[in-house]
């Protein structure tokens, strides 16, 4: 669940300044709860809507050597708990808690609808997610790769006279400073990363 809401609304959701984790993972968490519960489709239903209510998550958490970017994942997985639970209640959310004109899918600019609407296709996204083999944000992982094949070749530093690294817009902002403010700020950082 959160992985196909996930796919749905980004970029534009990620361009808009939210931190997915915080925002999907709320869903998978409720999701993963409910099923847990037993719960039928309509409970199923109130949970979702509840999580979608609850959902917080804000990408400003990465700037000026914050440490909040695991709160995220943790308010996701709190938050998510409770709404798992609210679905026994018997409470009912709105009948369309994602597509309805002020629901989850106006956080973002472009909706990809296929993630949400076509199961077939792949029922199980979560098995096209990656797995980070390094302890920093997932947009340094392809610089660190690089630089590490840079050393394999055995080049020594009197031999390079720069590194320049190549990326996306996306993977640029937040995560190109050099002024390191903490191990926060370091695993954010493309340039100490490759360093």
């Amino acid at each position: 669940a959160a992985v196909r809401v996930g796919c749905a609304i980004q970029p534009g959701h990620r361009g808009r300044g939210f931190h997915v984790t915080g925002t999907a993972g709320t869903i998978g968490a409720a999701m993963g709860v409910a099923a847990v519960l037993g719960c039928d489709a309509q409970q199923m239903k109130g949970a979702l809507a509840a999580a979608v209510t609850s959902m917080a998550g804000v990408l400003e958490i990465q700037e000026d050597g914050s440490q909040l970017k695991p709160y995220n994942a943790a308010k996701a997985a709190i938050t998510g708990l409770a709404a798992g639970y609210q679905s026994r209640t018997g409470f009912c959310g709105p009948d369309d808690i994602l597509c309805g004109k002020r629901g989850l899918l106006c956080l973002t600019d472009k909706v990809d609808d296929s993630c949400l609407t076509d199961p077939l296709s792949a029922p199980f996204q979560i098995e096209g997610i990656y797995r980070k083999p390094y302890a920093s944000c997932r947009h340094t992982h392809a610089p660190i790769d690089a630089a590490l094949r840079i050393r394999e070749r055995a080049y020594t530093a009197a031999e390079l006279d720069e590194i320049l690294v190549y990326t996306h817009k996306m993977a640029i902002n937040g995560h190109d400073h050099v002024r390191i403010q903490g191990a926060t700020s370091a695993q954010m950082s493309i340039p100490f990363s490759v360093a």
